[in-house]
């Protein structure tokens, strides 16, 4: 029952941003039990949410100040705005329609939705570099990066 719920109650309908995202989510009850099995969820869509309430700053630019920007990640972001950058979308198979699970999402355009959870997109050297910052215990290009911050 508290699965057709969450079908029915549309969570990614229309443009939304992530408070609105979390009060769609906050009106539904738990999916199970806390510790009782694993499932995937919104947990870390929530967190992107609070992260931006105690930061106040949108995720992505959160991200970018905390993140992003000191690693040099450049190319990476919930949408591509560069249109000299649209052929380096992957794209599925043309017999692939499970690609897009719950909402339509075109990373061509651009959207409120800042998911915590996923939805960034990349390019491998953007990648590489944070790949290399985690196998580096958190070290790169002269920067420390932990759960609290970065410094240099």
């Amino acid at each position: 029952m508290v699965r057709q719920l969450y079908r029915d109650a549309k969570i990614y309908d229309g443009d939304f941003d992530n408070a609105e995202f979390a009060e769609r989510i906050a009106r539904l009850p738990l999916a199970v039990q806390p510790g009782t099995e694993w499932d995937y969820g919104h947990s870390t869509d929530i967190l992107g949410r609070i992260i931006e309430v105690v930061s106040g700053k949108p995720l992505l630019q959160f991200e970018k100040d905390n993140l992003l920007g000191p690693l040099g990640m450049t190319n990476t972001s919930f949408f591509v705005s560069d249109p000299a950058k649209y052929k380096m979308i992957a794209q599925p198979m043309p017999d692939d329609s499970a690609f897009r699970v719950g909402f339509e999402s075109n990373p061509e355009v651009p959207r409120k939705w800042e998911s915590g959870g996923g939805g960034m997109l990349s390019t491998m050297a953007d990648y590489a570099r944070f790949s290399q910052m985690l196998l580096n215990g958190g070290s790169f290009d002269g920067n420390q990066f932990s759960a609290r911050r970065h410094s240099r």
